[in-house]
């Protein structure tokens, strides 16, 4: 009889029901995922070609093959008139070769054709006239769509920062990215802007997203994308599921894609889970047995989140990869032993990144984002 409590316990887990839980979620061991199971988020870097290319020497040299990099309508069209491809070119042909493939996030409307107020500058209100979304979105999808096949239409799509429209505006928005990038390549994969199910998300929006009659998503889209951000594992589950449960009221047998996940290496910041503390060597742990539990509970593929950390003001600022020094942390040396387990020497990765050629070669400071 005792035993019923945590056969309960264990079947409310099974089920993915939405708990809260209040210690962190021991994992199981898993196996580690092939290559294109994993990938890393690299953010806007503009025209700064050589960012660009520090971050793609990086990933090879780790043996990432996806990156998730954003597009900005803003920073491509600042003008009605005016096209800007230097920095989307590059971040193209140094992603062809370092072997890299490009998950795109296509986001921001630009200042010009935003229904929003001057002030703003976020880019997250709809278009005034979304013919001129479509014909942006035609040109865009035509000029990569030989080195572009996954398009995920927005970020953080329930929170007001992601998006400030309507979630029906935000479905017309995403029928007509999709119509133009499958008339351009229909095998392409178009993707549901990432959620985040976090403290200060819109907490109908996606449902409302997913339910929309004037425009249906459930034809447009071949997976959605969860971005959970830098949470215990418990939480991870807990969203997961929930947007599973979501998608099943529509009947919609489509993949998750973990699109930001991530871990301090500031142990300050770690004290959510025991687990994962001890700065780098908690975010390393944290990213080797993190990575492989999601794709074992069903994610199609799993980016972590910040490849470079962040400003020191910044959210970001100790959830990369590579530190603001330009030095690759402990976390890249674990990300490349789960990606090619011989390369290393430990089976599961290991905590050290010994000598640049063991993982990354180190750009110069003058690469640093």
């Amino acid at each position: 009889m005792r035993l019923r409590p945590a056969l309960a316990g264990m079947a409310l887990l099974v089920t993915g029901c939405n708990l809260s839980f209040g210690t962190c979620l021991p994992l199981p061991t898993s196996l580690p995922p092939a290559a294109s199971k994993l990938g890393v988020g690299i953010p806007d870097a503009g025209d700064e070609v050589k960012q660009i290319e520090a971050a793609m020497t990086f990933l090879e040299q780790a043996g990432v093959t996806w990156a998730r990099v954003p597009m900005s309508w803003s920073r491509i069209q600042p003008t009605r008139t005016t096209l800007n491809w230097r920095g989307t070119d590059a971040l193209v042909e140094s992603a062809r070769r370092h072997g890299v493939k490009l998950h795109v996030v296509v986001k921001d409307t630009t200042p010009w054709a935003s229904s929003g107020p001057l002030t703003n500058t976020k880019g997250s209100y709809p278009p005034t006239n979304f013919e001129d979304w479509q014909r942006f979105m035609l040109v865009l999808a035509g000029r990569y769509r030989d080195d572009v096949n996954d398009w995920e239409i927005g970020d953080a799509i329930d929170t007001r920062a992601g998006w400030s429209g309507r979630p029906e505006q935000y479905t017309r928005l995403l029928s007509l990215a999709g119509k133009s990038i499958k008339a351009l390549n229909p095998k392409a994969r178009v993707i549901l802007g990432s959620v985040t199910f976090g403290p200060d998300r819109e907490s109908l929006f996606l449902e409302s997203v997913l339910q929309d009659r004037s425009f249906p998503v459930a034809p447009i889209i071949t997976a959605v994308a969860l971005r959970p951000g830098p949470v215990t594992p418990a939480q991870i589950r807990e969203r997961y599921f929930a947007l599973r449960r979501s998608l099943d009221r529509i009947d919609a047998k489509i993949p998750i894609v973990i699109s930001g996940v991530g871990w301090s290496s500031d142990d300050g910041r770690q004290r959510a889970c025991e687990s994962y503390q001890g700065g780098d060597s908690g975010q390393a742990r944290y990213l080797r047995e993190v990575l492989p539990w999601l794709v074992d509970l069903g994610a199609d593929r799993v980016f972590w989140e910040y490849l470079w950390d962040g400003l020191p003001d910044a959210p970001s600022n100790t959830l990369g990869l590579i530190d603001r020094q330009v030095q690759a942390k402990a976390a890249l040396g674990a990300l490349a032993g789960l990606i090619d387990p011989n390369r290393i020497g430990n089976p599961m990765g290991s905590d050290v990144v010994a000598t640049p050629s063991d993982v990354a070669a180190v750009p110069s400071p003058s690469a640093r984002p």
